[in-house]
């Protein structure tokens, strides 16, 4: 992205009524609640925009319980590799904890455990619908990551930018996933959080088995991009004689790619050649994934993208 599209996407940018209320809901019981320490409204727009801008992450933050999935420009993006002994293979390294804090850390979600980030990803769940997810209780995150905090600080079980209690979540793999949970005076905020960092990816499956979306879609929406880009958060109810599952088999067996290889690129297609598709699954889990019409599919930060020639997706896109 140039300059001008940075300034483009700071002018879009208004938080809304959602944001605003659960910023000052925190920061009115900081008392009662151990959550993490906010910057001002002005200073977290500006840190959205640069993540936005940076990462083209999936989408701005809506009016759900779940706070946007954007990696802000001082979370450090893992080096993707290929595996010479695995042709195609992509290595991404386990993700390190930051040697710099910046204003912008502050803007995500992110827990350590048993020594791994868990970051928040392109997955969300409304707060009605989370209770009913949590699994086994870990512990209370620490909420002790600001944009000051130190080295040492990240180096503990638990440290986060995050309050809440962390669990892990019902039918999935907590070396994959877990989930930041918060119930106070009728209000529930919920992130889920992932590692997908310090895997081998060999075929989309390695990524997208891990959400279990095969026979779980129960319903499907999607966005174009000018509504994405606008903020507009328009979703568009997906034709009801559309049919994922052929879709969802092309994801599992699509090529990956280490994603800085492409980005660029992506990014720089015009709003025609991108779509985004959230898939609700009975879970009541939302997945989105940012479609490109040449075949190539990203999930929230991953620093790994999708490619699939695969006639499904064509069929897909033309239908949506």
């Amino acid at each position: 992205m140039n300059k001008k599209d940075y300034k483009r996407l700071f002018d879009q940018v208004e938080p809304d009524a959602a944001f605003k209320e659960r910023l000052e809901a925190k920061m009115n019981n900081q008392t009662r609640v151990n959550r993490r320490r906010f910057i001002p409204v002005a200073a977290a727009c500006l840190a959205l925009v640069a993540a936005l801008a940076i990462y083209g992450s999936m989408y701005l933050p809506g009016k759900q319980s779940a706070t946007p999935t954007d990696q802000p420009s001082s979370m450090p993006s893992p080096a993707v590799t290929v595996t010479p002994s695995q042709q195609g293979a992509v290595v991404i390294p386990q993700m390190e904890l930051p040697k710099q804090t910046g204003a912008a850390m502050d803007m995500i979600g992110l827990v350590v455990y048993k020594g791994k980030i868990y970051t928040q990803t392109g997955t969300t769940v409304a707060g009605a619908d989370a209770k009913a997810l949590l699994g086994e209780k870990i512990g209370t995150a620490k909420g002790n990551i600001n944009e000051w905090s130190t080295q040492d600080a990240y180096a503990t079980e638990l440290a986060s930018t995050v309050g809440g209690t962390i669990y892990t979540i019902k039918g999935y793999d907590s070396s994959f996933r877990l989930i930041s949970y918060t119930e106070q005076n009728g209000e529930v905020w919920a992130d889920i959080l992932e590692c997908l960092n310090g895997i081998t990816v060999t075929k989309g499956a390695d990524v997208f088995g891990k959400l279990h979306l095969a026979g779980n879609v129960q319903s499907a929406e999607w966005e174009t991009f000018d509504s994405w880009n606008e903020g507009k958060g328009i979703r568009q109810t997906q034709n009801p004689d559309i049919k994922v599952d052929g879709f969802l088999q092309a994801l599992d067996e699509a090529t990956p790619l280490p994603r800085e290889e492409k980005l660029d690129e992506l990014l720089g297609e015009s709003g025609e050649n991108q779509k985004f598709l959230t898939l609700k699954l009975k879970d009541q889990t939302m997945v989105t994934l940012r479609l490109f019409k040449d075949g190539y599919i990203m999930y929230g930060n991953a620093a790994v993208l999708f490619k699939t020639d695969a006639p499904a997706f064509a069929e897909l896109w033309n239908q949506l």
